[in-house]
């Protein structure tokens, strides 16, 4: 599969279905329902699993699967996964290294968590995101206080 396939498939049939998926488990979490986010949760880990299986996998549906995921060591596992196949593509990387190194922060890892903090931001001003700059700003400011 190509890049641009990959994109394509990505768009016209991942990206529909994970914003279905995303969407229950948001509004489970709004219902403080979790039981039917533990559901809709498995719901897109499945998903996932289906379409990586078919060999269709995308760095974003990777990094939104670890978005979705409560546990930060679980979670780091997918955003890992999905930095090595946004460099694969190759593919921005600035967004999947933000949420590692909140991760990483989290977990107490703070070497790892400042390396993706400063490769990931550096990326995001390279590119001119000003989203994911200010979330680098947030996550640094987190991290020292």
């Amino acid at each position: 599969m190509t890049p641009d396939q990959r994109h394509q498939h990505y768009a016209e049939v991942i990206n529909p279905r994970l914003q279905h998926l995303g969407a229950e488990i948001c509004n489970a979490s709004a219902m403080d329902d979790e039981v039917l986010g533990a559901v809709a949760y498995q719901n897109l880990v499945s998903f996932y699993e289906e379409q990586v299986a078919a060999g269709h996998w995308h760095p974003s549906f990777t990094e939104s699967v670890g978005d979705f995921t409560h546990d930060a060591a679980a979670a780091l596992v997918y955003y890992r996964r999905a930095l090595d196949e946004a460099r694969r593509l190759p593919d921005q990387t600035h967004s999947i290294l933000l949420c590692m190194a909140e991760r990483l922060n989290w977990l107490g890892q703070t070497e790892q968590a400042e390396a993706c903090l400063a490769e990931g931001r550096a990326d995001a001003v390279r590119l001119g995101d000003k989203h994911c700059i200010e979330q680098a700003d947030r996550i640094l400011k987190e991290m020292t206080s």
